[in-house]
This record gives structure tokens, sequence and C-alpha cells, in this order.
């Protein structure tokens, strides 16, 4: 009986030993669980008992955005691999395996602020492009699998696009925060987000013209009255009815705005900022200019909508002023190495897609009137890096073809919303692109 008891207490404590591995880190996450990584590289999830709940493996295993996520994802320690994540939730249950795992799609105008897309992630499964939307607590959002979603701030709404066959139009579905559809937009109707949480920029092809949806009113609200329209950084919309003849406003709202007839209408510049604050004491909404009107050399309005005439000269900023801005700049910033967007697992991508990107250059790249009168065409190219929380960094040009295009160019992405970021290991990083960017002469 001694005999037994001896080899009883020696298998006891074997069976303990295995089941008690030696810990190098052990990381507490808000859910009261640890991450702990073993001497040999392996990784899983414990409680308080030390009783796993994800079992050791040769993965890197993180919480997904914490504070309070319940889920947890494992990557192969190979860098470069895609559909090599798993996804787990806090019960230690199993959810997908072989899959990659990114943030959603940052929607078009998101408030620079705006953090609330950490809180949201999307699964794409191997094979045709197969996604899921997920909060970090709530678990799975939208009913269903799409090719592409996208987020439009805090309180507002995702859009997403429908699996399609092959020649099938695109269809895009407007859901809420808590993926209740709202309505479903027609294929000869493309949208953005606005960064205003009830309101959706859309245009209508063939003939093409342009409108607001209210999402509380549905899409059969909309009056597509524009010919022209687009959003401010200001928050305010600039639109035209006759072909970009003459410009009007529209506040935060949607709502129109003063008078019509202005025949340059757009973001303030520099200088007008600086004269119109010292003289008014506040920051302008918009600046223009009416035709005829020779003195006020340009008219400045408010928040409330109201025109202030200026007959100082404002200048937008020189192609010199702007080169000695960018080379300070550039001077101020120490050198990255950052891998190239198109390596990684997703690469960054503008809000909307190459689509949304077209209609963005198509209202904001300014074609530089030097350039037009000496016939210049051809292609810019910019090197840019996109921040892991989207923004626009280190914007340089590659090739110029001269007379300001170049400066141009880069006028035109410094006003660009944030990016979808590139994301390698289930992570948000920065990354370089270099991109094209075409001047084109039309009659």
């Amino acid at each position: 009986m001694k005999y037994l008891n001896i080899l009883s207490f020696v298998f006891a404590a074997l069976c303990a030993s295995a089941q008690s591995p030696i810990f190098i880190e052990k990381t507490p996450t808000d859910l009261g669980l640890f991450i702990v990584k073993t001497e040999d590289g392996k990784m899983g999830v414990i409680d308080n008992n030390d009783n796993f709940i994800i079992p050791l493996d040769s993965v890197i295993l993180t919480q997904w955005f914490p504070p309070e996520s319940y889920f947890f994802i494992s990557n192969n320690r190979q860098t470069g691999l895609n559909f090599q994540q798993n996804l787990y939730n806090s019960a230690g249950e199993l959810l997908f395996s072989n899959v990659n795992i990114s943030y959603v799609g940052l929607g078009t105008h998101l408030e620079k602020d705006d953090k609330s897309y950490r809180d949201f992630f999307v699964v794409q499964q191997k094979g045709m492009p197969n996604k899921l939307l997920f909060h970090k607590k709530n678990g799975q959002i939208l009913p269903d699998t799409f090719s592409s979603i996208d987020y439009g701030g805090r309180n507002s709404t995702f859009l997403a696009l429908h699996l399609r066959e092959k020649g099938a139009p695109n269809v895009i579905s407007v859901f809420d925060m808590e993926g209740k559809k709202l309505f479903s937009v027609p294929p000869e109707i493309q949208v953005m987000h606005s960064g205003h949480p009830n309101i959706l920029l859309a245009t209508k092809s063939n003939p093409r013209k342009m409108g607001l949806i209210y999402i509380d009113k549905g899409i059969d609200s909309t009056s597509f009255e524009f010919d022209n329209l687009r959003k401010m950084w200001t928050g305010w919309f600039v639109f035209s009815k006759d072909n970009r003849q003459h410009f009007g406003l529209l506040d935060t709202n949607g709502k129109p705005c003063g008078l019509t007839d202005f025949t340059k209408l757009g973001e303030p510049n520099r200088a007008e900022i600086g004269i119109f604050s010292a003289k008014i004491g506040s920051l302008p909404i918009a600046t223009g200019v009416r035709a005829g009107i020779e003195n006020p050399t340009w008219i400045g309005i408010d928040s409330l909508g109201r025109e202030h005439f200026f007959s100082d000269a404002a200048p937008p900023e020189t192609i010199g002023q702007m080169e000695e801005r960018l080379r300070r700049e550039r001077a101020d910033n120490v050198p990255r190495s950052l891998p190239d967007g198109s390596t990684l697992q997703k690469s960054p991508s503008f809000p909307g897609g190459e689509l949304a990107m077209g209609q963005f250059l198509s209202s904001n790249l300014l074609y530089p009137k030097i350039a037009q009168e000496n016939g210049i065409e051809g292609t810019v190219v910019l090197e840019i890096i996109v921040e892991a929380d989207g923004r626009l960094t280190n914007i340089s040009i590659k090739r110029d073809i001269g007379n300001g295009c170049g400066l141009a160019a880069i006028q035109c992405f410094e006003k660009m919303p944030r990016w979808s970021p590139a994301v390698q290991d289930g992570k948000a990083v920065a990354s370089s692109l270099i991109i094209p960017v075409r001047f084109k002469l039309t009659n």
C-alpha cells in the first residue's frame, strides 16, 4: 500500500509539472484573463486559476484592440502570409480559422478625432471576397457577408457592398450601428459617407446628377438636383446646378444657405483665414467671388451664412511658399523605413475605394492655369505615408511635369480624409505608397 501511495505521489507531481509550464510573460487583459508566453515561444490565455482558456500554440496571440474586447487573435509567426489568423472569443471558442482580420474601412470625411472605428473589425474568409463585420464586445454585427464594408463614424452608418455574381450590378445596403438594415441603394446610384451621421453623398448616373440622402427619410426622399456637389473640410457643402457656372452653399445639415451666384466658391486659404479672423474675430467656412465685382476682391462667409466683403487681396499660397513649407516639413520629419503598402496583408486604401478616390480627385484636383496655358499634360508621381490611424503624411513628389502640377497634386492630397490603413498581423500599421496623379487637358 505504501508503494502505491509513492507511485500516486510521483504521478501527481508529473501531471502538475506538465500542466504548469513556466511563463516568461504574463500579460493581464481587461477581461480578468492573462495572455501568457513560455520559454519556447508558445502563447495562450489563462484565467486567475491558471486554467487554460486558449491552449498554448506557436503563434502570436493578441487581444483584439482593448479595452474590453471580447476577442483574441492568433497570427502565424511567419510574416507576409495571408489567411493565417484564427479568431477566438473570451470563452476560448475558436470561431474562425485561416482568415484575415482587419479594421473596418473608413468612410469618406470621417472626423480626424473619431477613434470609434477601433470598436469594429472585419473577418475575411478565404476564397472569393467574403467579409463579416464584428463589434469588439457584441460579436457579429451584420447578418450577411459582403465584399466591402465602410464605416461612417460615431452614430453614423455602415455602407455594405453585397457579394455579386460576375457581370451583375453593385448593390449597397445601409445599416445602423446595431446592424439593422435601413435601406438598399439602387445600382445606378453611388453613395459615400459625408461626415454627417444622417447624410450620405449620392451620385446618380444617366444623366449624372448628385444629391444628399437623408438617412432617417430614406433614399426615396432624395432630390438629385446638382451637377456638382462636394463637402469642404469646414463641414459645409458647395454645389452647382448649371455646370459649374455658379455656386452656392449648403450648411452642415444640408440646408441651402445664402446666395447661389458665386462664380468661385470653396475652402478659405491661409491668407483669407488670417484676414477674416483679424477683422471678424472668427473663422470663415467658405470664401468666394462674384462676377462683375472688382472691389471687394473676395467674400468671406461665416458659420451663420452671413457674407463679409474684403478688399484686401488674399492670394493663395505661392509655389515658392509651398516649396519652402514642404522643405521645412521634410527636414522636421525623421526618415522612417516603412513597408510598401502593396506587400502587406491589407494595403492602405482611400475610404470608399478607387471610385470614391476618383470622385475626390475630380472635385479637388486643381489644374494650374499656367500648365493649361502651356498645354502641359502628363502624370505626377507622389510618394505618401499612410499612418496607422489613416492620416497622410510625408507627401512628396517623386516625378513632376512642372508648371505647378506637382504642387497642385500635393495640395489635393493634403485635403484628403483619413484612409483605411494597412494591416499586418491583424494590426493597423504605417506604410508607404507610390501614387500616380494624371493631368489631362479636355475641351
